[in-house]
């Protein structure tokens, strides 16, 4: 008598847990992609050129201002 209602509610609790169960677990979402933005490379200037070769040309130009010309023979 002790094991028919053991294993009756034995059964009872497994039909129970399964009907709790029926639909299943909800499917696992899948996580979102992570997007990382990507800076865009900065421009470039032409300044970083064109100050150093009028820096040379200026200093150049007073360099040779100072020099005298040789006077002509005559």
């Amino acid at each position: 008598m002790y094991l028919k209602k053991t294993l009756a509610a034995v059964a009872l609790a497994a039909m129970t847990a399964t009907n709790a169960m029926a639909g299943g677990l909800a499917p696992a979402s899948p996580e979102p992609t992570i997007v990382v933005p990507v800076e865009p490379a900065p421009q470039r200037s032409s300044w970083g050129i064109i100050l150093p070769i009028l820096g040379v040309a200026l200093l150049i130009a007073l360099a040779n201002k100072d020099k005298k010309e040789p006077a002509p023979d005559v």
